[in-house]
C-alpha cells in the first residue's frame, strides 16, 4: 500500500493488482526507477531519464510503451543488463537471483552519489 501511494506501483490495469502474479523483467526495472524518482524527490538528487535506443538487443521490441524509458535508463547505467548479449527478455518472469542482482546494482548507485 505504501509503494502504491507513492507511485512506485500501479496496478497490472486500471481495475487489478495482480499481487500473486509473476514479476516481470520490464515491471521491476520500472518499480526501481519509481523508486529512485520517489528518494531523489526527498533527497533532491536527480535521476537519469533515458530514452535511449536499445536497438543491441534483438527483442528491444518487445519492451511495453510504458516501462521503456525505465527499462533504457536502468540498461544505460549498467544497473539493467541483458540476459544474454543480444535479449533482454523484458516479458520474462524476473527470477530471485535477477531482482535480488538489480537491487544490488542500484542500491551501489545510490550509495556511490
Amino acid at each position: 500500500l505504501k509503494a502504491y501511494a507513492a507511485g512506485i506501483v500501479k496496478g497490472t490495469s486500471t481495475t487489478e493488482f495482480d499481487p500473486n502474479g509473476l514479476l516481470t523483467r520490464e515491471q521491476l526495472a520500472t518499480m526501481l526507477h519509481r523508486s529512485w524518482e520517489y528518494i531523489s524527490s526527498v533527497s533532491g538528487d536527480s535521476v537519469p531519464k533515458s530514452n535511449e535506443c536499445l536497438t543491441s538487443y534483438s527483442d528491444a521490441n518487445q519492451v511495453s510503451d510504458w516501462a521503456y524509458s525505465c527499462v533504457s535508463a536502468l540498461v544505460a547505467i549498467g544497473i539493467m543488463k541483458g540476459t544474454s548479449d543480444t535479449s533482454l527478455s523484458p516479458k520474462n518472469s524476473c527470477s530471485v537471483e535477477q531482482s535480488i542482482l538489480l537491487v544490488y546494482r542500484l542500491y551501489n548507485v545510490l550509495a556511490n552519489s
